[in-house]
């Protein structure tokens, strides 16, 4: 009960969020167009929803200043209007939104990557997402024990999400390593979209738990063994480990990382279900 309330809460909110936002901006289609008052409105809405987590995952060691500003307090929007003051502060705002626009990871990594100094940091993930295009596609089925028809084609689209949801969740932990710590404020940015990105990646991991719950109702099956079943299909397989090798590296790019990234997957009470998926970690 207390999973299903976690997860309708943030929920509940992204949805509000994101109805909020749209009703803001709905002749602009992408952040590079925005005005700089349209991007601090959205931006800082966003890293409203995780503002939590990153207040208890950066340290001083990480981001030095942070406990005198902690101290002192800051808001959202105090993020987002320092943020944009500083060298590159507008690419980060618009970082942001990219992770939060998921849908199109091509937008997301090409944002990353005007934040990397080594571009090649982003070959894997790129990798990645063009084999996912390539090769899921290719499957015309997804074995899943006795899920058929409307089912399977759901289940099959959470796969698909799964590696394209990690990929900028791996692209979100590049940036935050990459950026200078004189950029204080730029810095809790990028923390703020490695937060976002984890909740999206949490929606979906969700949606895989559920689909197990209706592939076992009413049998005693675990969800290891359950996913132990659905790996036996090669597309399947490829998926499950894509997305959890791109999760794992995101999660040893450093403490901070890991701590955000932990933080917003206890939100969704999702961390042991995780584990297990990670034990399926593997090429």
């Amino acid at each position: 009960m207390q999973r299903i309330e976690n997860y309708t809460n943030k929920c509940v909110a992204v949805l509000l969020i994101a109805l909020t936002l749209w009703s803001c901006t709905m002749d602009i289609s992408a952040p590079s167009s925005m005005s700089d008052r349209i991007l601090l409105e959205r931006s800082s809405r966003v890293i409203e929803l995780y503002l939590d987590d990153i207040r208890s995952s950066l340290t001083e060691d990480e981001l030095p200043g942070f406990e005198e500003a902690l101290s002192k307090g800051f808001s959202s929007s105090d993020v987002a209007s320092r943020t944009l003051l500083e060298e590159n502060g507008r690419q980060y705002l618009e970082f942001i939104l990219h992770a939060e626009n998921y849908e199109n990871v091509d937008e997301v990594l090409a944002a990353g990557e005007s934040l990397i100094d080594d571009p090649a940091l982003l070959d894997q993930v790129k990798a990645d997402v063009l084999e996912l295009e390539q090769r899921i596609d290719d499957e015309a089925e997804i074995a899943s024990r006795v899920l058929t028809g409307k089912e399977k084609k759901e289940f099959y689209a959470q796969l698909r999400k799964l590696v394209v949801k990690a990929a900028v969740l791996l692209t979100a932990a590049i940036v935050y390593a990459c950026v200078p710590k004189l950029m204080f404020w730029g810095k809790i940015s990028a923390a703020a979209a490695i937060a976002v990105a984890a909740g999206i990646l949490a929606t979906t991991i969700m949606s895989i738990i559920e689909h197990y719950h209706t592939d076992t109702a009413g049998a005693k099956v675990s969800f290891d063994e359950w996913m132990a079943d659905v790996v036996k299909e090669p597309a399947a397989a490829w998926a499950v480990a894509s997305g959890m090798i791109s999760t794992n590296i995101a999660l040893g790019y450093s403490p901070v990382v890991t701590a955000l990234i932990i933080g917003v997957f206890a939100i969704y009470n999702i961390v042991e279900d995780v584990k297990t998926l990670q034990g399926y970690g593997k090429k």
